[in-house]
């Protein structure tokens, strides 16, 4: 299995700034003593944003942290996907949201995790679907728009 910090960049922090808010990541932070700032001057949201990408590059008590409670998350999604042959996950990767087994961001967390070759097309099309519904919702005005 592929851990957080080995994770290809683009898709851990799709993962995590969908899968946590900012909040979120904070409490997680400050439970273990640390602090998320970049030190960049840039407002809070996008510092613990930047702060997070860079904490979660390396094996750390935040890191695993993290990962831990992904794969707690994740517990039944990785059940299906260990009894779902590699064509089935490509299928439901490009499917209906509704019928995915668990939620985009939990979704692609297992595919990335499981780092296997045969599941590269998955991962490609799960990192392009969590893309393409995070910049809908912002056309659409479902989320706000973070200041900078």
């Amino acid at each position: 299995m592929i851990d957080l910090w080995n994770m290809d960049c683009t898709v851990r922090d799709l993962i995590l700034w969908s899968a946590f808010t900012c909040e979120e990541l904070e409490q997680v932070a400050q439970s273990l003593s640390c602090t998320l700032a970049c030190g960049c001057g840039l407002p809070t949201t996008v510092g613990t944003m930047i702060a997070a990408h860079h904490a979660t590059a390396t094996p750390n008590r935040f890191s695993l942290r993290l990962q831990e409670r992904l794969d707690d998350r994740a517990s039944d999604a990785f059940l299906w996907l260990l009894s779902s042959p590699p064509e089935d996950v490509a299928e439901v990767a490009r499917g209906a949201l509704d019928d995915m087994p668990c939620e985009l961001p939990t979704l692609l967390w297992v595919v990335a995790r499981d780092g296997s070759h045969v599941l590269a097309r998955a991962r490609q099309i799960l990192q392009w679907r969590l893309t393409m519904e995070g910049a809908r919702q912002l056309a659409f005005g479902k989320v706000e728009l973070i200041a900078v």
